[in-house]
């Protein structure tokens, strides 16, 4: 499991990486472990999606959309693997699944 970390002088937080290899997708997908929970809280439960070095935030939903303004090529996959996923990717927004437990039960 690949994990990224960040730094702060006020906090430390880490993304669990859906690796775009090991999940057939053209980009990598980053898991908030903190997700519903986040003292900056989301309106929507989101998975950011690493496009050319920049983290675009989608929707988790039966509807998936990006959240900014942005054309995003392939789209269309990474939309139908959030639908395919849904169900186990809000669990872990919800806390009730870990990092560890979500990426072993994600579907290609």
């Amino acid at each position: 499991m690949k994990r990224w970390i960040h730094a702060t002088t006020t906090e430390i937080f880490g993304m669990a990486v859906v690796d775009k290899d090991e999940f057939d997708l053209p980009y990598d997908i980053w898991l908030d472990p903190a997700g519903s929970s986040r003292n900056v809280k989301h309106n929507l439960p989101r998975v950011k999606v690493v496009v050319d070095g920049q983290r675009i935030p989608f929707s988790i939903s039966d509807d998936p959309k990006p959240l900014v303004n942005k054309k995003i090529k392939n789209e269309k996959r990474i939309r139908e693997w959030i639908i395919k996923n849904k169900d186990n990717l809000l669990k872990q927004w919800n806390r009730e699944l870990s990092d560890s437990q979500v990426l072993r039960v994600l579907e290609k």
